[in-house]
């Protein structure tokens, strides 16, 4: 590990081992998807807030954390 932190574009090969999920809500599983095996042994940190787009309430429901579909999506962790 360099310690060092990288942005990326989208489409882009992931450089580090922690990859931060970091858009809109409606997007993130699909983004998690789309990257799909690349991030295969890399940590994801979900930083995405499921609001409504004026705030006042959340697009989930319950059982139905955004958390929940990006493991979904996510590829496996390797197992020892």
């Amino acid at each position: 590990m360099n310690g060092r932190a990288t942005v990326g574009t989208f489409g882009a090969r992931q450089a580090g081992d922690i990859v931060f999920v970091a858009v809109l809500y409606a997007g993130a599983v699909d983004v998690v998807a789309h990257y799909g095996d690349t991030l295969a042994g890399k940590i994801l940190v979900d930083i995405t807030n499921p609001f409504n787009a004026d705030a006042s309430g959340l697009m989930t429901t319950p059982g139905n954390a955004v958390a929940q579909q990006i493991a979904a999506a996510a590829p496996r962790a390797p197992r020892s």
